[in-house]
């Protein structure tokens, strides 16, 4: 019997990260053509081919699938190159996190963000924090090869650099370009930069 069982767990595990999968293809999908005002649990199941218990098996709300589809389509492909100047490191990044927040799916995240909790949160710890990192420590090398004022406050420059995406984002609502994220770093960059004196 116990062979049997086993062989019942190996089989069911695939197919239920397909069901999953083929959950979260569908919320994308239906973001793009309804909204996710419009979203509901049954549309999704019925799209996907799951039931809906299928679905809380892992989400207890749409809100927490979207957050999983965001999480999983935002991996960071951003690779912190300590060759390169802090400048450019600072613009991959940002460029990324523009890409990503100015999404359909991005979009529809930050909305509800703002008025859910554990939401917040939960973005906070997954995609803000690991992202917060990786930008202290293109700080941190620009400060220790003498580029940076060796004084600044990270947290402060960060919010410099990165609140105003999230602000031309969410209350703006407009699309961020490049020429944006040249101009926010060439400002941001003037108050921390040290300048040659040659």
């Amino acid at each position: 019997m116990e062979p049997n069982n086993e062989k019942k767990r190996f089989v069911g595990r695939p197919r239920s990260e397909s069901s999953k999968l083929a959950i979260l293809n569908s919320v994308k999908d239906l973001l793009e053509t309804k909204g996710f005002t419009n979203l509901t649990i049954e549309g999704i199941a019925k799209e996907a081919g799951v039931s809906k218990a299928t679905i809380y098996r892992w989400w207890k709300n749409k809100e927490m699938i979207l957050l999983s589809l965001f999480l999983e389509v935002s991996q960071s492909k951003f690779e912190f190159d300590p060759d390169q100047s802090v400048v450019e490191n600072l613009r991959q990044q940002m460029q990324e996190l523009s890409h990503i927040l100015d999404s359909t799916i991005g979009r529809a995240l930050l909305l509800i963000i703002i008025e859910n909790e554990s939401i917040s949160k939960e973005f906070h710890l997954h995609f803000l924090h690991p992202r917060r990192l990786e930008a202290k420590r293109i700080l941190s090398v620009g400060i220790e090869k003498g580029l940076l004022q060796p004084n600044i406050n990270m947290d402060i420059v960060l919010d410099l650099l990165f609140g105003p995406i999230y602000f031309k984002l969410m209350v703006y609502k407009e699309s961020i370009d490049t020429n944006f994220i040249n101009e926010l770093i060439d400002q941001a960059m003037k108050g921390i930069i040290i300048h040659s004196s040659n």
